[in-house]
């Protein structure tokens, strides 16, 4: 059983050794690997087509988030099929089986996506005694990768033309799929809910630090960054650690303290991590104030209990990616410190540039991204990947 860390050092070693992934030239390699995927997928000939997927999502807490209401198939050879979440082995194989139904017909589609959701997949499989995967409230070492590799096996059966999502927490999907030579595209909704901020007049200009939460957060920490750059923001990068006790090293602190601090994030449901532990010790290091952005956000009541609970300057600025749960509508609504901004149609926007054959060097092409940006406000990964320049001086 893992001990808890005491340190940031601790915590962030301690998650290098267990996950490989998170090696930085693997991550850079994976991002090559799906350019090049990408780039060679067979160009749309003819009219495309959505074809709504007919399942709904469930997650951990088995509350029914979505409503998707069965599509009947439209004529068309290069049908894109639309699902709001693959966050579970049954969506998987349902999705698969009605890509293979549609090529059965000589028709090629592609998923398009929210996003895939890795880490909400291997918390469903039972052990032999019926008992979830997971050690201490965590999920035990392999059984996320084990399922990773079955779910891009099956996905590229069922779209061999590949798959379309938005800030998914899957770097391991990503992986098995350049192993399985499933074309993956993973865009990112951070540049349009910074303008949305901006335009809301959310963020202060002064200065501002960007902070992550983790060591998978250093790539949103880096995009936050220099996304706050493009508008004058002198903005500095400070690493944090929310399974250290500390949170923020010295370092950190040092630089928290009077400043503006930016936090991002692909998912938040009760907020509790950040709320309550990540900014709690930023405002107690001596922040000025927050603004937390995170695309997927399942808003329950908690969220807003530890939103509003936060002691300190604090907006939340999320997609639309979840519908508001109808017993959430009115508060959501009423909340001074949170904006929502619709994400939802950006990705439908991206894969209608995708069926006129816009985003085919989307990856290496910087008017490509420039024109993806522009028509949908969504932003990649890739430019980003690498950028993990900055930790080994934040752990001194």
């Amino acid at each position: 059983m893992a001990q808890k860390a005491e340190t940031v050092q601790e915590a962030f070693e301690n998650r290098l050794d267990c996950d490989e992934l998170i090696n930085f030239s693997i991550q850079e390699k994976i991002t090559q690997r799906a350019a090049e995927l990408w780039k060679g997928r067979k160009k749309v000939k003819g009219e495309a087509a959505w074809v709504p997927a007919p399942m709904s999502g469930f997650f951990p807490d088995k509350k029914d988030i979505w409503a998707v209401k069965n599509g009947d198939p439209v004529k068309s050879k290069f049908p894109y099929i639309f699902s709001p979440a693959v966050d579970n082995c049954g969506d998987v194989m349902a999705l698969a089986t009605m890509g293979l139904e549609l090529q059965q017909l000589g028709k090629k589609p592609v998923l398009v996506t929210n996003f895939i959701m890795e880490q909400r997949s291997e918390r469903e499989v039972p052990d032999l005694n019926g008992e979830l995967h997971q050690i201490d409230g965590q999920p035990a070492k392999g059984i996320e990768m084990a399922l990773l590799f079955g779910m891009a096996a099956f996905l590229q059966v069922g779209f061999p033309r590949g798959v379309m999502h938005v800030d998914g927490h899957s770097l391991g999907f990503e992986y098995w799929a350049g192993k399985q030579n499933l074309p993956v595209f993973t865009m990112t909704a951070m540049p349009k809910l910074i303008t949305s901020a901006f335009e809301h007049r959310m963020i202060n200009s002064c200065r501002t630090v960007a902070v992550g939460g983790d060591v998978g957060g250093v790539m949103m920490m880096n995009m936050i960054g220099e996304l706050g750059k493009d508008y004058g923001l002198a903005v500095e990068t400070v690493y944090g650690e929310k399974r250290a006790e500390e949170v923020f090293t010295d370092w950190g602190k040092r630089k928290i303290k009077g400043a503006q601090v930016l936090f991002g994030d692909d998912v938040i449901s009760s907020g509790r991590t950040v709320f309550q532990k990540v900014l709690k010790t930023a405002f107690e290091a001596g922040a000025n104030n927050a603004v937390v952005f995170v695309t997927h956000a399942d808003l329950v009541q908690h969220t807003l209990e530890n939103l509003n609970d936060c002691q300190g300057d604090v907006k939340l600025v999320v997609g639309d990616t979840f519908p508001v749960r109808p017993e959430m509508e009115e508060a959501v609504a009423a909340n001074q410190r949170l904006l929502r901004v619709p994400v939802f149609e950006s990705v439908m926007k991206a894969a209608v540039m995708d069926a006129a054959n816009l985003l085919t060097d989307v990856f290496t092409n910087e008017d490509t991204q420039v024109e993806l940006l522009r028509q949908t406000g969504l932003g990649i990964f890739p430019p980003y990947v690498a950028r993990y320049r900055t930790v080994a001086d934040m752990l001194k």
